[in-house]
């Protein structure tokens, strides 16, 4: 019996043939052969990953289960999208606390700032499609 696979062609690692009697050695000569293309493909297209393990309540376990389920994703990709989003927002959020320290350091420099009912009014403007004016800074009264 010849082998359930196509002869290793270019264009054939990439895709795997399950077109003969799907036995227990067949699924694991498969099982194999993906992940050995996932590897590949991994490799060649520059996708560097590495292995954490995690350790967390079996209730905590549960709910990823659940959750993942629910949006109709494996327990792993869940938990890769939540870090995802997780570091971003720890990234957004030092941008931010970056940002008001320049400009609060740009005031205490200065002196001159806007008064909250200019910026208020300028940005109610602003979100009615209107084009007012920017508010001048003035010098912060003491």
């Amino acid at each position: 019996m010849g082998s359930p696979f196509p002869a290793k062609s270019a264009k054939s690692r990439m895709t795997v043939a399950l077109d003969v009697p799907v036995s227990l050695q067949y699924l694991s000569l498969a099982m194999q052969q993906i992940a050995r293309l996932c590897y590949i493909h991994s490799k060649t297209t520059g996708a560097a990953m590495s292995t954490t393990t995690i350790r967390i309540e079996d209730d905590l376990k549960a709910r990823v289960a659940a959750a993942a389920q629910q949006m109709g994703k494996s327990a792993h990709a869940f938990i890769v999208d939540a870090l995802a989003q997780t570091v971003e927002q720890v990234e957004l959020d030092a941008a931010f606390q970056t940002l008001a320290d320049e400009r609060w350091a740009n005031i205490r420099t200065t002196g001159k700032t806007v008064a909250w009912i200019e910026a208020k009014t300028y940005l109610a403007a602003r979100a009615s499609g209107e084009r007012p004016r920017k508010p001048t800074a003035r010098k912060l009264s003491k």
